[in-house]
């Protein structure tokens, strides 16, 4: 869809805006989830 969209980015924004924020908010998700589970699975933290 971004890809399709760039053609028109600057006649139609949000049909790239809209993909990429989707895009940047899945990515964001899964890194703080990612962070969640590394320090609620670290051993060595749980020694402090």
């Amino acid at each position: 869809m971004i890809r399709d969209g760039t053609r028109y980015m600057l006649v139609v924004p949000h049909m790239v805006a809209v993909p990429g924020v989707a895009l940047m908010m899945v990515v964001v998700s899964v890194n703080l989830v990612g962070d969640r589970l590394r320090d609620y699975l670290d051993v060595r933290l749980k020694d402090r």
